[in-house]
């Protein structure tokens, strides 16, 4: 009899625990391509801000902080770079983020952005408790408000400087 009841619950009991460990590894993996999106996005904040002369302390401290945090393999110059921008007193910041906008003689490359290994995995996402869901999936949208954006700057700037 026992023998039987093991026989009945092991398969639910094998798919639990399988399904456990896939959701972890899901987790991990999703919390990665995450990581690398903060990483990108904070760099095209900071260029956006150094090409419009609008640079702060607090904001590149922000930067740093996000840097420091999610990027393993951040170049030690950059983030010494940053921290000497951060410790200078206020009028050679500015002075050296001028500078800075002075040499971005090119203009704002806008790219479009996506989270491929979780739009990979969309299907797998039910595993997940509902909150999570929600905020993966706020995420994604978030992320193609921006690229919407990208490409109704992009067309306007074609209509404006097409010679055709």
């Amino acid at each position: 009899m026992l023998g039987w009841l093991f026989g009945l619950l092991s398969q639910r009991i094998v798919t639990r625990i399988e399904r456990h460990y896939k959701r972890n590894d899901l987790k991990k993996a999703i919390f990665s391509d995450l990581k690398n999106q903060a990483v990108q996005l904070t760099a095209v904040y900071s260029k956006i801000q150094m090409h419009l002369g609008l640079s702060d302390k607090e904001s590149l401290s922000w930067v740093k902080n996000i840097h420091k945090k999610y990027r393993d393999d951040c170049p030690r110059r950059v983030l010494e770079a940053m921290e000497k921008l951060l410790q200078a007193p206020d009028e050679q910041f500015k002075i050296a983020t001028n500078l800075l906008k002075a040499e971005d003689n090119i203009s704002l490359g806008l790219k479009t952005y996506s989270l491929p290994f979780i739009e990979s995995i969309s299907e797998h996402l039910s595993i997940f408790e509902p909150e999570f869901q929600r905020k993966i999936l706020e995420i994604q949208s978030q992320i193609n408000i921006l690229n919407e954006e990208t490409e109704i700057v992009t067309f306007y700037y074609r209509l404006t400087f097409d010679p055709l």
